[in-house]
């Protein structure tokens, strides 16, 4: 988790901006108690927003942000990097609730790539079957005798004669592995 301060501006007091650190960093300290990576990212030379961007792209999971008005309600703001989805949960048992939406970012993300993969797995019997499912960048499950010399034709017929970059070899399929469950005896 990241957490970010939100909310100070010029007009605000010192002794507010003061306050608003402490919640902050009593958060940061609570949540690594219950075994979290937290970091704080209290410096002032950047705008929320660029901080909010700079966790994004290092590929923080989970913002939490933290502004007068959380303070205030006794809240935290969370931000889901996957979806971009906010929403808010109290400051009180944080670590459970985190711990549930971690869960649910691991859930989602095993969801998507599981139906991402199962998609684009295809089973194919015939020569042409097998050149549409490599247009269409698909893992083929495709008899195939394991002989070293028939490996090396299917490389050499399945290549394409379009050059992607200069100097690029024009690759054909390859052996992967032998799956475990087989898609026929």
């Amino acid at each position: 988790f990241v957490i970010v301060p939100c909310g100070i501006t010029a007009s605000f007091s010192k002794e507010d901006e003061e306050g608003l650190i402490n919640t902050c960093k009593v958060i940061e300290t609570k949540l690594k108690k219950a075994g979290f990576r937290v970091y704080g990212d209290y410096r002032d030379n950047y705008t929320p927003g660029w901080r909010f961007n700079h966790w994004e792209v290092k590929g923080v999971p989970v913002r939490l942000e933290i502004g007068p008005n959380d303070k205030a309600r006794s809240q935290l703001t969370v931000v889901l990097r996957h979806t971009g989805v906010k929403s808010t949960i109290p400051m009180e048992n944080s670590e459970i609730k985190l711990r549930e939406v971690l869960d649910q970012i691991h859930n989602d993300l095993y969801k998507k790539a599981k139906q991402e993969l199962d998609s684009h797995t295809v089973v194919v019997k015939d020569w042409a079957g097998f050149l549409k499912g490599l247009d269409n960048s698909c893992i083929m499950l495709t008899p195939f005798c394991g002989e070293p010399a028939c490996e090396d034709l299917i490389k050499k017929d399945s290549a394409r004669d379009v050059v992607v970059e200069e100097g690029a070899p024009a690759m054909g399929a390859k052996g992967l592995c032998i799956p475990f469950d087989q898609p026929e005896k």
